[in-house]
């Protein structure tokens, strides 16, 4: 008697398993399958900090240290454009995509005298992203949109265009631009939840993360000399979703 029940429990959660495994829910196709480019623009806000192991500068200007472990909230937005690629596996779509992305980063430091200072720059970012896109197999479609994960890695490489060194509450001090005084470089990531129509419009969200890599192009000094290498942390969402087909 108890072999064959636990044969018979055996039997019902390999059924289960299968179910939840198996690729039958991708009977149902992704809507964008059909599309070969996309259009998407997106914001988000962030948790950001600098590399703690590079928080010392010695400048014309005096020493500074950044604060370790302290963590600003900045905020970015970022357009993007690419094209879906690898779509003959039934379950999977890849794509690749690049733009132009503004972004902020904000950290706090003292100079040799002990006064508290937040510099704050802003960096124009151009990124190469490789992502794959996965179906959620278990309720795929919900009032009338297909849900699907996607995983992104990719490369970036960002200059600065303004730059503030003040005391943190003089929020109407003056910056200075800093157009390409240097080049940084790094590398991000995201995951996110989609939920799209057959026109690929619809909803997408999910959490972004980027790293600076500890080193820099620079072609001239900024007026700070301060270079910390930040790393990022943010929950982003598209403002909007466009899909294309290739004329």
């Amino acid at each position: 008697m108890n072999n064959r029940y636990h044969q018979n429990v055996g039997v019902v959660l390999i059924v289960i398993l299968s179910s939840l495994f198996s690729n039958a829910q991708d009977t149902i196709q992704d809507p964008l399958r059909k599309f070969d480019m996309f259009f998407e623009n997106s914001f988000s806000i962030n948790a950001t900090r600098i590399n703690t192991n590079h928080t010392e500068f010695t400048t014309s200007n005096g020493d500074f240290t950044f604060k370790k472990n302290d963590y600003r909230p900045t905020f970015d937005f970022n357009v993007n454009f690419g094209w879906l690629l690898d779509k003959k596996s039934s379950f999977e779509i890849s794509s690749i995509k690049t733009g132009i992305n503004f972004t902020t980063r904000s950290a706090n430091l003292m100079d040799e005298n002990g006064n508290n200072l937040r510099l704050t720059s802003n960096y124009l970012m151009i990124p190469l992203q490789y992502s794959i896109r996965r179906p959620i197999k278990f309720n795929t479609v919900k009032n009338n949109l297909f849900r699907a994960i996607e995983f992104g890695a990719g490369l970036y490489v960002s200059s600065p265009f303004y730059q503030k060194l003040d005391h943190p509450d003089n929020i109407d001090a003056e910056g200075g631009t800093s157009w390409f005084n240097y080049l940084r470089f790094g590398i991000m990531g995201d995951i996110a939840f989609t939920a799209l129509n057959d026109q690929g419009h619809g909803h997408k969200f999910g959490l972004r993360f980027s790293t600076d890599f500890t080193g820099i192009t620079k072609f001239k000094d900024t007026d700070n000399e301060l270079y910390p290498y930040f790393i990022n942390l943010g929950v982003f969402y598209n403002i909007s979703n466009d899909y294309f087909k290739k004329k």
